[in-house]
């Protein structure tokens, strides 16, 4: 411990501190004292001497002035050399080197293809570092932390972390309810129920671009022709083909989305009603609900619906590109084609596969869950268990995933050494890690929703108080990569070289669903 009483005139200095507040104020070791007590939670005697010895160092380097973040590197430096290195970590700063900043302004990123090269593209991704960083130094556990730098897992979004991942909404409730786009009305107009098409084809637009400022992720529209389909009763196929192009140019210029960009969205849409909701009762033009009224009324504006929709993405914009955006999501059932149902459709959806490549197949099998979403274009969502009955017939129905993690298959089969046993036993450890990343990221989102940090998401669905975005009820999705390389670096074939390496494969898939059936049972 420095002594106190020895004249301190030495360490002091008179400079002028250029803060974080942007305002100059004279050096005081009394804020580094209280700052170091607030921020690391140590004793007040210790904050005192790291502070004095701070103050002179400042004094040794006799600066004219000095800056907040300098002093505090130099207080970083006094903590490690006390051992201190969960408390540095605490009272480290968050940001980019200069040199970083100065390139990212200069040249861009190339990092992300929908992201143009614009001042709020850089704004984002200035911003994204500073949550990266976050969320690895403070959030997240330093084993698990590791285990993401270390490339055993990989935790998306790690710059959104504090938000969900994607979600699939369900118009029905916007049209019951109106629309806010904050998700209040405090800070946005509230539009009452649609009474009018154009105005129900504009609420579902800006539905998307408002959800996407609480999320990571993909936002989209399950059923969305189906619950449409009334607003297009008794109007002709151009002005149907019409509303449909408002529709999806809207989501292709709305440039509002993270860091300028157009919302990352989807619609999935059906050729016919599915039976699940032949006998629910159909949200009409004005938010009215008339119990004899059903969406099985609507079969024949579906199927228009539908093919309007299907011929906007045919026609692609004014110079005749695809529209990248809303991802175009086609429901399939195998039963149905051998029937030879909906001939006309399938034929115009497989004329825009062969000239754009737009269309997602859904291929419905038995084996599928009743109710599912289907986000960015990969991840089946079941929503059978997330939603209730009261959920389809109410309008409700909604769900989505709060967080991926990504396995690195290849990097096992190099740690394992060609060793079975080691393999699945280094599996499963990985497995645990992503599964205590996709925990604490459900406590993220449940204390962020309590705080009203998500303001849209936060919206009540029901008398009963639920949240249009209930943690419990989504989907915590660990995936895979690599399986190909993996395979061949434990077995030495391809998968497609030989039976061993594909059954190897098959091994490893089965495992891994053994373990999430367990982590399902244990949460």
């Amino acid at each position: 411990m420095l002594d106190e009483k020895k004249d301190t005139k030495e360490y002091h200095s008179n400079v002028k501190v250029r803060t974080s507040r942007t305002v100059l104020e004279r050096f005081s070791r009394k804020k580094i004292t209280e700052s170091l007590i607030k921020e690391t939670q140590i004793d007040e005697e210790t904050a005192s001497d790291v502070s004095l010895e701070v103050e002179k160092e400042l004094g040794r380097l006799n600066l004219e002035y000095v800056t907040a973040p300098l002093i505090r590197e130099i207080t970083n430096v006094k903590l490690l050399e006390r051992g201190m290195e969960k408390e540095r970590a605490r009272y480290t700063r968050l940001g980019m080197p200069v040199y970083d900043v100065k390139n990212l302004i200069e040249f861009g990123s190339k990092e992300n293809a929908n992201l143009q090269y614009n001042p709020e593209s850089i704004h984002k991704l200035l911003a994204d570092e500073v949550s990266k960083e976050y969320a690895l130094i403070s959030l997240l556990p330093l084993e698990l932390a590791d285990a993401h730098m270390s490339g055993e897992i990989h935790i998306h979004d790690l710059d959104y972390f504090i938000r969900p991942f994607c979600f699939s909404h369900d118009i029905r409730f916007f049209l019951k309810n109106g629309f806010k786009a904050d998700g209040v009305g405090n800070h946005t107009a509230i539009a009452g129920p649609a009474k009018r098409p154009e105005v129900a084809f504009l609420h579902a637009a800006k539905v998307l671009a408002a959800a996407q400022t609480n999320c990571a992720g993909g936002q989209g529209f399950s059923y969305f022709n189906i619950f449409l389909a009334p607003y297009v009763s008794d109007m002709s196929y151009d002005k149907v083909k019409q509303l449909a192009q408002m529709f999806i140019y809207e989501l292709s210029q709305m440039y509002v989305a993270r860091g300028g960009q157009v919302v990352f969205s989807s619609i999935d849409c059906d050729m016919l009603v599915p039976k699940q909701f032949k006998d629910v009762p159909a949200v009409l033009p004005g938010g009215v609900i008339k119990e004899s009224v059903t969406y099985a009324d609507f079969e024949d504006e579906v199927k228009v619906l539908f093919n309007a929709i299907v011929d906007v993405y045919l026609d692609g914009d004014y110079i005749g590109k695809p529209f990248n955006f809303p991802k175009f999501e086609v429901q399939l059932y195998p039963q149905d084609i051998k029937k030879g149902a909906n001939e006309d459709e399938l034929l115009k959806v497989s004329e825009l596969a062969a000239k754009f490549g737009t269309p997602y197949y859904i291929i419905n099998q038995p084996y599928m869950p009743e109710f599912a979403c289907y986000q960015c274009c990969s991840f089946l969502m079941p929503l059978d268990d997330a939603n209730t009955r009261d959920d389809v017939y109410d309008g409700t129905l909604r769900g989505g995933g709060l967080q991926v993690v990504t396995i690195n298959i290849p990097q096992i089969s190099y740690d394992a050494k060609g060793d079975d046993d080691r393999f699945f036993e280094l599996l499963r450890g990985r497995m645990e890690k992503a599964k205590d990343v996709l925990l604490l990221k459900r406590e993220i989102i449940d204390k962020n929703l309590k705080n009203n940090l998500l303001p849209f998401m936060n919206q009540k669905v029901n008398d009963g108080g639920d949240r249009y975005l209930e943690p419990d009820k989504q989907s915590y999705i660990i995936g895979l990569v690599g399986m190909n390389e993996a395979v061949k670096a434990h077995t030495g074939e391809e998968l497609h070289e030989s039976d061993n390496a594909w059954r190897f494969a098959l091994k490893i898939m089965k495992k891994m669903k053994d373990i999430v059936a367990e982590f399902r049972e244990e949460t």
